[in-house]
């Protein structure tokens, strides 16, 4: 199953790779996700290798590591895209923290010592690594291009406010620096334990996502982001709190857990439908 669903460089996917190709630009998402199928399982009944997890660290690095930073899409992705093309999204740091947190520390507290060292934000664009001043942001062609903005943003999804900024630089500085919910994960890979205002900000995240009721993607991820925590005994107090909301809101709404992945993964093929089985989640 797992061959199925892998790219060239080993990354898992949401569908089977067709000769290879991928599918999605969240290949390292799914494969930080893989990661952490692999510990729980592993937890309560071995079944992979420690070359399995390395196998996935390799498949991350990939993505070109640099100091915090991964350029979307190694060759032969990358289809035209200049060297530093695009931000890179919150998915794909939280996925390889996900596999760095299990497999090699030093590169996770890489991502977390540039997140400190710029804004939180990790973005490869030249002139945009740090984040632009708002005198830049409000310069010449600020109404129109916000106008253009709006408009794309509302043919998105429900965060398509987020995502069609990556097709506006001078938006950059807004809306790419990573919050309280991504900061925690970060620095639960490496036994950092999270501040205050980023324990309120993951809480009251996770309580959003618990009352919302159409983001089966959010609610995924947020199953997994606990998870991690849990495994490295990172999670806030205040998370503590909230995880029951979460909990509750997923078995009114869905049943079983095994429900929702069958939502989101939509392929009855892929491996992690059989993983969570096994977990019995």
């Amino acid at each position: 199953m797992f061959e199925k669903f892998k790219d060239i460089f080993g990354r898992i996917d949401l569908a089977p790779v067709n000769g290879g190709v991928y599918s999605t630009n969240n290949q390292l998402l799914y494969t930080g996700e893989c990661a952490i199928l692999m510990k729980l399982i592993n937890d309560k009944n071995p079944r992979f290798s420690s070359a399995n997890f390395i196998a996935l660290k390799d498949a991350i690095l990939t993505s070109k590591i640099a100091p915090g930073l991964y350029s979307r899409h190694p060759e032969p992705y990358r289809r035209g895209l200049p060297k530093a093309g695009r931000p890179v999204s919150f998915d794909e740091i939280t996925g390889a923290s996900f596999v760095f947190g299990l497999t090699d520390t030093k590169l996770a507290k890489e991502i977390i010592d540039h997140g400190k060292s710029n804004y939180w934000q990790y973005c490869d664009v030249p002139g945009f690594e740090k984040g632009k001043p708002l005198r830049s942001m409000l310069s010449k062609g600020f109404f129109k291009d916000l106008s253009n903005y709006i408009k794309d943003a509302l043919n998105y999804d429900s965060d398509g406010f987020r995502k069609a900024s990556q097709s506006y630089t001078r938006f950059y500085p807004l809306f790419f620096q990573h919050n309280g919910s991504s900061r925690v994960v970060y620095r639960a890979s490496v036994g950092d334990s999270c501040t205050i205002s980023e324990s309120i900000g993951a809480s009251l995240a996770l309580l959003v996502a618990s009352l919302k009721s159409d983001n089966i993607s959010t609610r995924v991820l947020w199953w997994f982001r606990l998870k991690h925590l849990e495994i490295h005994k990172k999670t806030p107090i205040l998370l503590k709190l909230v995880k029951p909301i979460y909990f509750f809101s997923n078995k009114k709404k869905f049943g079983t857990f095994k429900r929702l992945f069958e939502l989101y993964y939509k392929n009855p093929d892929h491996p992690f439908h059989s993983m969570i089985s096994e977990l019995g989640e």
